[in-house]
């Protein structure tokens, strides 16, 4: 299935955060390299102003009031699919993934 506009992902703030969360304690427990030689730390991860936790905190709100004015200017009436939680995306997930017909 070809999908002809946007998809937005607007998950509650508490999973993204939660999520953020996991995937910064299992990167910094196991040491897990980023990109180059960039691995993730526990004192950037937690106790620093560059931490993407923080960030998180200081750009939800925004970024989100952000988001809903930018997919109404999207030009030629383009579909936008908002999708609200991870159980919305399985069912869209599962909607366009093809099937494959076991019988051939």
């Amino acid at each position: 299935m070809l999908i002809r506009g946007n998809v937005d992902l607007r998950l509650p703030f508490i999973a993204v955060y939660l999520q953020l969360i996991r995937r910064t304690v299992t990167r910094s427990w196991n040491g897990e390299e980023l990109w180059g030689t960039n691995r993730e730390s526990w004192r950037k991860a937690f106790l620093s102003r560059d931490s993407l936790l923080l960030y998180l905190i200081r750009t939800w709100r925004r970024h989100h009031r952000g988001i809903g004015r930018d997919l109404k200017e999207i030009p030629n009436q383009a579909t936008v699919i908002e999708l609200h939680s991870t159980k919305e995306i399985e069912v869209f997930l599962a909607a366009i993934r093809p099937t494959t017909d076991s019988s051939s």
